[in-house]
């Protein structure tokens, strides 16, 4: 971590332009403006580097989720038999970790942006789209928690992970 702001540190130097003895020519005297083995240095980058990438992830993440519940908010429909928001929704949460961790906001807001859409519309046209996407969902669960079991590399989730996006 500290590799990267020292190479950026040993690039920046501050110069210091002096005059000739009239003759045109300048004089350049470079002096080292930060002192790269300092304690207080070396504490204070690497706080900072730790603490940028980390809120650089997250905000990342957040933007990420926003998208996703944007898109799922639309009416998506079906790609031959499989609804696509279903489809897409299974592939960020796998693609995010979301099954792995203990607790994640994803799937609170995945739940409240479903039932937002069936409270609001009065359509057995909505009601089974989203019965679609939902039983889709668990068939892909499923699949995924047989093939991890059959190759001994169970979730930490297992048995909570359908339980928590069905269940909330």
């Amino acid at each position: 971590m500290s590799m990267g702001l020292n190479k950026f540190f040993s690039g920046r130097s501050r110069s210091i332009l002096q005059r000739g003895n009239g003759s045109g020519h300048f004089g350049v005297d470079v002096k080292p403006t930060v002192d790269l083995h300092s304690p207080s240095l070396n504490q204070r980058e690497s706080f900072e580097v730790e603490d940028e990438p980390q809120k650089s992830l997250n905000e990342k993440q957040q933007e990420n989720q926003e998208l996703l519940i944007r898109c799922i908010a639309q009416h998506l429909g079906f790609s031959g038999n499989r609804p696509i928001a279903a489809c897409i929704i299974y592939k960020c949460l796998l693609q995010w970790r979301s099954f792995e961790v203990e607790r994640t906001s994803v799937f609170d807001r995945i739940i409240q942006t479903i039932g937002h859409a069936i409270e609001t519309r009065d359509n057995n046209d909505v009601l089974a789209y989203w019965l679609s996407n939902a039983s889709t969902i668990l068939l892909l669960l499923q699949q995924m928690l047989k093939v991890s079991g059959a190759a001994g590399m169970t979730p930490q989730r297992h048995h909570s992970s359908s339980a928590t996006l069905f269940g909330r």
